[in-house]
């Protein structure tokens, strides 16, 4: 007999009776009466007629290929045999996550949040509205006095419209006005002359100038206008034309300022 029914214990509300070798005879520990006939580890395990089950001794090596060590449960070593189970779990926990942005317990949360946030908004506004006029009427104030020195400096205001009408012919917005006919070349012809001394920058490696990123770059003048009287129309000549443009990365130009290169 290989199976000492008198011998068992009970677990989960199920018997393990006490096994034993069929072949040599060796005791095998607790086993459900199922698995009763079955062979020893060293005797070669094995098919079970009754559930198909093999015991651990048919296969000595993990399945994965280039893997030599003994397997532990599904024909996968310890190593392996965790990474599958993390694996499984993760992607478990990931299909679980995305049903739960689909459903409409989520939703309901997104609006919960979203009108808390304009809740407080509201609050805050009402608590700091005196603070947030006279911040306001302060930068109107500091806006209007470089307006007026503009308005009073016929050289500042002159450069500053040089600078947004070029910007502006650049990105193709406006042609018009005597910065552009004083360039000496077309629009086109420009683009063209600028382009050919992009540059990278200085501080990136993989950073280069493009049309894409016009703004991190500007169209800088070699020689600043705050050195020409552009009241001058001959001075205004030289001061806009494209020999006396190049483009300069951003952060460069505002160090440079109004000095020479």
């Amino acid at each position: 007999m290989s199976v000492d029914l008198n011998d068992f214990i009970i677990k989960q509300k199920r018997k393990y009776f006490k096994c034993f070798c069929d072949k040599c005879g060796k005791e095998r520990g607790y086993f459900h009466k199922e698995k009763a006939n079955l062979l020893c580890s060293s005797c070669g395990g094995k098919k079970s007629s009754i559930t198909g089950w093999k015991t651990r001794g048919t296969r000595t090596q993990c399945s994965v290929v280039g893997c030599n060590s003994p397997h532990n449960a599904k024909g996968l070593c310890h190593n392996h045999y965790l990474q599958q189970y993390k694996q499984q779990k993760n992607l478990c926990k990931k299909n679980e996550h995305e049903k739960y942005l689909l459903s409409d317990e989520y939703k309901k949360i997104l609006q919960q949040r979203k009108q808390r946030k304009e809740q407080y908004k509201r609050e805050w506004y009402q608590s700091n509205k005196t603070k947030i006029q006279q911040n306001y009427a302060k930068k109107r104030l500091s806006i209007n006095a470089k307006c007026q020195i503009r308005r009073k400096n016929i050289n500042n205001r002159i450069a500053h419209n040089i600078r947004s009408r070029l910007s502006l012919a650049v990105k193709g917005k406006q042609k018009f006005g005597s910065a552009i006919s004083d360039l000496g070349c077309s629009i086109a012809h420009l683009k063209i002359k600028l382009q050919l001394k992009f540059h990278r920058s200085p501080r990136g490696k993989h950073e280069y100038m493009t049309w894409d990123n016009y703004g991190e770059w500007h169209i800088d003048h070699k020689r600043p206008l705050a050195s020409f009287d552009l009241s001058d129309p001959q001075q205004l000549k030289d001061a806009c034309h494209y020999t006396n443009l190049q483009p300069m990365w951003a952060k460069d130009n505002l160090k440079k300022g109004s000095k020479d290169d």
